[in-house]
Formats: structure tokens, sequence, C-alpha cells
């Protein structure tokens, strides 16, 4: 469940921080920065609003679209019909954005995408033990629970 610091309408809300227990905040939450998450990896701040994002797991794309940020990088899908998008996806991506290894995803080339932020919410646990390397490209939002664990709600 999410809970995050609110105010009446009064104040002004750019200096307003929110926190959610879960990895992920929900639309409007994610308008007020900072941002503060716990996450099996810790607590993570999240500064301002990310605009390039790289996405790891299946699932992680979707909450980059539907929070209107660039995915820069992503995981490859093989559930849809072309490979890289899966068949449910809203904003499908291009092969060459959408070319990362959902379970050993290039160093390198999430480096090249220059992230401001790494969403791993969805990610594999193989993703999970490259923290700490992910964590020196760009913050990187991972699960509350565990990899794979953690409900739709989280």
């Amino acid at each position: 469940m999410a809970t995050a610091c609110g105010d009446d309408g009064s104040e002004d809300t750019s200096s307003t921080s929110s926190t959610t227990t879960a990895a992920a905040a929900s639309p409007g939450e994610g308008d007020t920065f900072p941002v503060t998450f716990e996450q099996m990896t810790g607590t993570m701040t999240v500064e301002e609003k990310p605009v390039r994002v790289v996405t790891l797991g299946y699932t992680d794309a979707d909450i980059a679209n539907a929070l209107g940020a660039e995915i820069v990088g992503s995981v490859a899908s093989p559930f849809g019909s072309d490979g890289v998008n899966p068949p449910w996806a809203v904003e499908p991506l291009p092969a060459d954005v959408a070319n990362l290894d959902v379970q050993a995803p290039n160093l390198e080339a999430i480096a090249a995408a220059d992230p401001d932020i790494i969403l791993a919410m969805g990610a594999y646990p193989s993703v999970i033990e490259l923290y700490d390397s992910l964590s020196e490209i760009a913050p990187v939002l991972t699960p509350t629970t565990g990899p794979l664990l953690d409900s739709a709600e989280e």
C-alpha cells in the first residue's frame, strides 16, 4: 500500500515529499518530488521526476509509459508477435530500445542510454544481483519484498 504526505492545496507542492512502502507510486502521487521508496535494497529517494528511463522487467515499461517517461532502454519481450513488445504494450517500443536481455542486461548499453532512473521492479533475480553495478549508472527502483514476489498493487 502506498502512503504519501499530502497537503490541503494551500501550500507549494514543489517542496512536498511523498513516501511509499511499495516499489511504485500511484498516478498523481508521482507529480510531487522528492519521493522516497522503501524497497528490498533499502530506502531510495527520487529527487525529481525522471525523464529518461531504463526498464528491466517485462511490466516496468508499462509503469514508465503510464508516467509519461521516455524509455531509452528496455528488455525485449518474447511474448509478443514482434519478439520485442508484449501483446499488452500500450506504447510499443522500437527494437533498438527494447534490446536488453531480461536475465543478463548489458551494463554498457544501459550506461550508454544515460537514464535518470532504472526500473527493476519486475526484474528477474539475476538482475537484482546487479544492483550495485546498476546503481553506479542511475538510481534503481527494486521490488519491495523480493524479485518477482510483489503484488501488482505494490
